[in-house]
């Protein structure tokens, strides 16, 4: 038996699941049926200070909910779910700040754009939900090299905004700016030379990247296509070599893979079969820097798989407690 995310006030029970996604043979991925309101995932990872991963999921009620490993790397275990009191959101994105603060953006289900950060580097106390100042779809963020964040995000023409903090830690008076390119929900990682990458998909499910021309700069290079996947959610993550993979949900809902052939380089591997069944999916570097992803099934499951070391092989499937929005 599962106990649903659906009260502010209970927090979720243990699924009745007793094994992982199934992994079928695969189809040849083909275009996606897109809905004319594509939004960003239900699950969202970023890392603590002190290293601790922190998992962020919407239910199907539009309820937040947080999860936490209780020490870095997970050894032993996680938190249960403990719900937000304040908000409701359709889909969620979070980075951590130059400070260490960790800053959760969401949109809401009118397609409002919204963030909150924590009180103290890995508090448990958050500020208030305040608006971002603009209507998308989804939304992500990325950690310049000079410690601003860079939030990016997709509306409903498809067209790409980004948003890059004043000063590290503050927003004030920065503005809302548009990227060339239509694609439904961007994702953003910091390559190690600090240059920004951006990864996402057009109306036919194709994905394409681009990256900033140098670190910190407001231009970019021509988007990409990486070719042999119909995407209809991303998330991306970099490896402890510094390598960035990105993870796509694709035509029913099967999950794959590709990743950079070296740190930095504007070359990518062919797609690969990842497993399972997911049609949320999120990302992030646990402490030692092996790569942990999350994700969603039709039903609303919640999946977790990881790394076994820094870019060395994956676990199975595992189930998590709750339910989030398929």
């Amino acid at each position: 038996m599962r106990i649903l995310l659906a009260a502010v006030s209970s927090v979720a029970a243990v699924l009745s699941v007793t094994a992982a996604p199934a992994a079928a043979a695969r189809p040849v991925p083909v275009a996606p049926s897109l809905a004319a309101t594509v939004f960003g995932s239900s699950v969202a990872v970023a890392r603590n200070a002190d290293g601790r991963l922190q998992t962020f999921g919407t239910n199907p009620a539009d309820l937040v909910f947080t999860r936490t490993q209780i020490l870095p790397g997970g050894p032993t275990g996680w938190t249960g779910w403990t719900p937000f009191t304040e908000g409701q959101l359709h889909a969620v994105g979070a980075e951590r700040n130059a400070d260490g603060q960790v800053e959760l953006f969401g949109i809401t289900a009118a397609g409002q754009a919204v963030h909150r950060r924590q009180t103290a580097p890995g508090a448990s106390t958050w500020t208030s939900v305040e608006s971002f100042g603009k209507a998308l779809n989804s939304i992500s963020a990325a950690l310049s090299l000079d410690g601003r964040l860079t939030a990016y995000g997709t509306d409903s023409s498809r067209q790409i905004w980004y948003r890059v903090q004043s000063s590290p830690g503050s927003w004030d008076g920065s503005v809302w700016r548009t990227l060339p390119g239509q694609l439904y929900n961007v994702v953003a990682e910091t390559d190690t030379d600090g240059r920004i990458e951006l990864v996402g998909f057009n109306d036919h499910g194709v994905v394409f990247h681009s990256a900033q021309l140098s670190p910190g700069s407001s231009d970019y290079t021509a988007w990409t296509s990486l070719p042999g996947v119909a995407a209809t959610q991303l998330a991306i993550a970099r490896n402890q070599d510094g390598r960035l993979e990105v993870f796509a949900s694709g035509a029913g809902a099967h999950v794959w893979h590709t990743y950079q052939q070296s740190a930095g380089s504007a070359g990518w591997n062919a797609w690969s079969d990842f497993g399972g069944l997911l049609t949320q999916v999120g990302a992030d570097t646990d402490s030692d820097g092996r790569i942990e992803v999350f994700g969603v099934n039709a039903a609303g499951q919640v999946w977790q798989r990881w790394q076994i070391g820094p870019g060395n092989g994956w676990s199975e499937f595992s189930p998590v407690d709750g339910e989030l929005r398929p």
